[in-house]
């Protein structure tokens, strides 16, 4: 389970206040992944749906994030297929929630794969070895005391 904590009608009130949107159309716990809280999100804006991903931080402090913000900015310039930070309403890109920093990102197309083919697997490394080529650019530093 990758939703490690409950969202009440006022945190998704809060959500879509902060996005700007008019409306809420769903929200749905994503059921994969190992560190962080993460929903899926359908938010209305000038009368189209929006699809997120909520994310609440659990595995870094709210003075880490700006570094993931970047990096993830970095490999976005470089045109890899990554999900930038959604600038928000009053213009920051992180707001709290549940006393954690918490990121609304869109949701890219895809599903996860069980039983990756060796073309697959050919395609992700490909891709990894764009991605850390990019990141080398990346304007901030984060050090790694745990080797992670």
């Amino acid at each position: 389970m990758s939703a490690y904590r409950e969202l009440s009608t006022d945190d998704l009130e809060r959500v879509r206040r902060m996005a700007g949107a008019t409306a809420l159309r769903d929200c749905r716990p994503i059921t994969a992944g190992i560190e962080n809280s993460n929903w899926f999100v359908t938010l209305e804006h000038d009368g189209r749906e929006h699809a997120f991903v909520l994310t609440l931080v659990e595995a870094v402090t709210p003075e880490e994030l700006p570094f993931f913000i970047a990096l993830t900015d970095t490999l976005a310039e470089a045109d890899l297929p990554v999900p930038m930070a959604l600038r928000l309403a009053d213009g920051a890109r992180q707001f709290q929630l549940h006393d954690r920093p918490a990121l609304l990102v869109p949701r890219l197309p895809g599903t996860h794969v069980d039983r990756p083919s060796s073309g697959a697997c050919r395609a992700v490394g490909a891709m990894l070895a764009q991605l850390h080529d990019a990141a080398r650019r990346c304007p901030l530093r984060r050090e790694q005391p745990d080797h992670r």
